[in-house]
Order: structure tokens, then sequence, then C-alpha cells
């Protein structure tokens, strides 16, 4: 499988989710119908900081598998640090009027 395979079936299960009326589960069949390997879809989107909460029931003897999306993702305290310095040297008088130096 390619990565741009890989991109766009994560891409699909993250936009499933997103479908999905909160707290809607999503039975783990609607993501097989995308990617056999939904669980490694899931844990790529995990990785990437999307929570994603599972659970598993019981129906009739046979196990169930849903997933739901949780809350928007969180920025890594890397990213925030990059922001918040970015943010800090545009807004300097330096950065903003050179001719001040």
């Amino acid at each position: 499988m390619t990565h741009s395979e890989t991109s766009t079936q994560r891409n699909l299960i993250l936009k499933l989710l997103q479908s999905a009326a909160p707290p809607g589960w999503l039975p783990a069949p609607a993501l097989a119908r995308i990617s056999v390997q939904y669980s490694a879809r899931i844990y790529e989107l995990r990785r990437a900081g999307w929570i994603i909460s599972n659970k598993v029931v019981m129906v009739n003897g046979k196990k169930d598998g849903s997933f739901r999306l949780g809350p928007p993702k969180t920025p890594r305290s890397f990213e925030l640090r990059r922001r918040k310095s970015t943010v800090n040297r545009a807004a300097s008088p330096a950065a903003l009027f050179p001719e001040w130096r």
C-alpha cells in the first residue's frame, strides 16, 4: 500500500468519525469498509493527536466494537512552543520596523 492510499484511508476514517452524531459510536464494520487495517489507521490518528475512544459490547454472544471521536485535536507542547515563539518574533518592533534598529 502506498503512502497516499494510507493517508486517504486515514482521512476517510477521520471524516466518518467526525460525521457520527455526538456522542455517536461508529461500528467497526463501517470502518472496515474503508480499510481492512482500520485499527492501524486509528492508531495513526491517535499518534497525530486525535482522541478516539473505543468500546466492545457483547451482542447475541458476539463481540461488537465501536469507535467515536473525542474532543478536537489537542496540539502537542512543542507545537504550542513553536507557535508562541513565532508570534513573539513577529510582534517584536525590530521585526516589524527594521529601520528602528
